[in-house]
């Protein structure tokens, strides 16, 4: 089996670096060439998931004062070679099987600038678990670069925490993402799960994306659909410090970065969003110092990396969820759903001063009469119907006297349908899944702790659900129950 080039759409551009103390990943290896004024800088990982793509990233970087010609690795992979030592001490080498006839392409680097690679050891998916020795050769037609063998690990996926919603609803040419952290021997590495919205329970890939000292709560920004491969993600390293990184295609473009909170105590609360400018938003609760009131603030970082927080409410508790979307203007929408209310705050682009605490623009989408309760709301798109030429809308669960009424709302508060009322929930609502005009399908937690989906008056039992858990729709909008696995499970729900 050929290896495969796997072409990198950030050309240029300095891979993420490995945070200080970061042991899960190696440093990196540089071989200098003595003829051509190219240097190699391989970023060899010491540990690998069994069953899944191995793949080796390298850097041809030009030193020097003029520009150098080197091969295009990516449309001549078989200029590489990879020698493996298996753990019995089997020796081997793996290369793409060259062509007859060899084009010779090459590519200028300009000084100081750099080509990435991303090559796949052929069968490496297919390698047991266990210790081995890598080490390749990178012929630069004049002269070969020669990288010394390095111990690498093979081992089995360890998915201890994950992000399962992170892009169902932002697919791109079919491919729906997913967080997982797999618990390594020295660190917890985070990856990037892709499957077919058509085939949700198929594994495309796992793409690594970094390494942390221990597994965290990690946020996948929503985005744009065609911008979901260019957004953020985002972890809380402590109740003041928040770390950011962007997504470029299927890698972290850039260094991790991080800004501090000027209060004590603060958190994250609901999914980040990266807007069109490629800004970076993030709803951020507050609490008071005694009590449960608090203050909702949207963090936003520019592309300077300028934190702004800025306002958006003073709440007498923690709402009950913030639902984020990003629209097809690119602009960032978080739904601020309270038991009483739902508020729709909406940003394109970070303010341009230090420390802005300007108001999120607001507006009202519902206020539910007295005696009645909200239960829920989410995001989704309508499909034209009469009277609404669709588009982004709001689901609101509101429970009234007749049941569980679901009712669409534009995004400026104006009743779209009113849809007929549900039978009454027995238990804890954990989730709200709409169905376009059809109702809604609703995930409820039982007193013995069990949960169900319901449909109309159809359920189907989903069991003690996991810590990590999301129902995602699929290409059709069925729903999908998603949990770590090996290392992501899925599974369509027939009720």
């Amino acid at each position: 089996m050929p290896s495969v080039a796997v072409p990198l759409l950030l050309l240029g551009l300095a891979a993420a670096a490995p945070e200080a103390g970061d042991a899960a990943a190696a440093d990196p290896l540089v071989v200098r060439s003595s003829t051509s004024g190219a240097e190699l800088e391989v970023d060899l990982r010491r540990e690998y998931i069994a069953g899944q793509k191995v793949l080796v990233q390298l850097e041809l970087r030009n030193t020097g004062s003029s520009p150098v010609a080197v091969p295009d690795l990516s449309a001549r992979p078989w200029l590489v070679s990879f020698r493996l030592v298996s753990p019995s001490g089997q020796r081997q080498e793996r290369r793409t099987k060259p062509p007859a006839s060899d084009t010779g392409k090459t590519v200028q680097i300009a000084p100081r600038g750099t080509r990435l690679t991303l090559l796949e050891i052929p069968s490496g998916a297919a390698l047991a678990a266990g210790e081995y020795q890598l080490g390749l050769a990178v012929d630069l037609g004049g002269e070969v670069l020669e990288v010394a063998e390095q111990p690498v690990r093979i081992v089995p996926a360890s998915p201890v925490r994950g992000q399962l919603d992170a892009g169902a609803s932002e697919t791109v040419r079919d491919v729906a993402q997913a967080l997982w952290q797999h618990q390594g021997t020295e660190g917890v590495q985070v990856y990037l799960h892709e499957a077919p919205a058509s085939a949700p329970d198929t594994t495309l890939a796992n793409w690594y994306l970094t390494s942390l000292p221990a597994a965290a709560e990690l946020h996948l920004a929503a985005a744009r659909p065609s911008q979901a491969w260019d957004r953020h993600l985002v972890w809380a390293e402590s109740e003041r410090r928040y770390a950011f990184a962007r997504l470029g295609a299927q890698e972290l473009r850039g260094e991790i970065s991080a800004v501090d909170a000027p209060w004590p105590a603060s958190r994250i609360l609901g999914r980040p969003a990266t807007s069109a400018s490629g800004d970076l938003h993030v709803p951020v609760w507050i609490p008071a110092p005694k009590g449960t009131r608090g203050e909702l603030r949207i963090l936003s970082i520019g592309s300077r990396g300028t934190p702004a927080f800025q306002r958006a409410a003073l709440l007498s508790a923690p709402p009950v969820s913030v639902e984020t979307t990003v629209s097809d203007d690119g602009t960032a929408h978080f739904l601020v759903v309270t038991a009483s209310e739902a508020d729709l705050y909406s940003v394109s682009a970070a303010p341009a001063e230090q420390g802005a605490s300007l108001p999120v623009p607001a507006r009202r989408v519902l206020n539910v009469a007295e005696g009645q309760q909200l239960l829920g709301a989410a995001f989704s798109v309508l499909p034209e119907s009469e009277g609404y030429a669709g588009g982004l809308a709001v689901l609101a669960l509101v429970s009234t006297p007749e049941g569980p009424t679901p009712t669409w709302l534009s995004t400026r508060g104006t009743v779209i349908r009113k849809l007929a009322p549900l039978p009454p929930l027995q238990g804890e609502l954990l989730e709200v899944f709409p169905r376009a005009y059809e109702a809604p399908g609703l995930v409820v937690r039982g007193a013995d702790g069990t949960a169900r989906y319901l449909q109309g008056s159809t359920s189907a039992a989903l069991g003690t659900l996991p810590e990590s858990w999301a129902l995602v729709p699929d290409d059709q909008g069925r729903p999908v129950l998603r949990t770590l696995g090996s290392p992501v499970a899925a599974r369509r729900l027939t009720p």
